[in-house]
């Protein structure tokens, strides 16, 4: 099952997310992240949050609509978005694309990414997208076609991660170990159509990027 999750950051255009939210099987909004949806078409199968951002005239037609709504106290142990893909999570969901995660509020952000690494420690994978970033976390190997996103950074989210070897890449690496805190794997470039990198133990942040 694909879930879509919809966080209360920065959304330029809803309509470039459409890949998204077509193949969902299930859309949760965490919080104003609804808002984003007005007028696309689609219709939340979940409001989340403890609702403080949104507008209230969007929640209040949301009710009227009899769509199911979770409500938290604005002191909680969690953030919207962690309750958003825990939900997803629940009903089934294997992977989850992380819609308007990234944006002013460098904390939420950062927060947000970390959050990729605790779920696929689960076996869920939670891939993190916007108009210019596509992230992933990487604990074994993965397969990425060519796109717009020209320029591809492997960026070690645990002490070491060890044995990274990459195909397609401009920049190859064979059985290399690689280190927190260094700048080591950024802009790399696809030469082929596909990539892969797999690793033999460690976590890693697979970020693809365009200029």
């Amino acid at each position: 099952m694909k879930a879509v999750v919809i966080c209360g950051g920065t959304i330029i255009d809803i309509n470039y997310y459409q890949f998204y939210l077509k193949q969902a099987d299930c859309i949760i909004c965490a919080d104003r992240g609804v808002q984003y949806l007005e007028g696309t078409g689609c219709q939340p199968d979940l409001l989340i949050g403890d609702f403080d951002s949104i507008d209230k005239d969007i929640l209040k037609a949301y009710k009227e609509l009899d769509r199911e709504i979770l409500k938290f106290p604005s002191e909680k142990d969690a953030t919207d978005s962690e309750l958003a893909i825990e939900e997803a999570i629940k009903r089934g969901a294997k992977t989850v694309y992380l819609l308007g995660a990234q944006g002013s509020r460098l904390d939420h952000t950062l927060c947000n990414i970390l959050l990729l690494r605790k779920f696929s420690q689960n076996g869920v994978e939670i891939i993190m997208v916007n108009e210019n970033n596509v992230i992933y976390v990487l604990t074994d190997t993965i397969k990425l076609k060519r796109t717009l996103h020209n320029k591809i950074s492997l960026i070690p989210i645990t002490e070491k991660v060890k044995g990274v070897t990459t195909n397609g890449l401009k920049y190859q690496l064979d059985n290399k170990d690689m280190i927190m805190y260094s700048s080591y794997g950024i802009s790399n470039e696809f030469i082929d159509e596909y990539a892969e990198i797999s690793i033999k133990e460690g976590a890693m942040l697979v970020v693809l990027s365009n200029d």
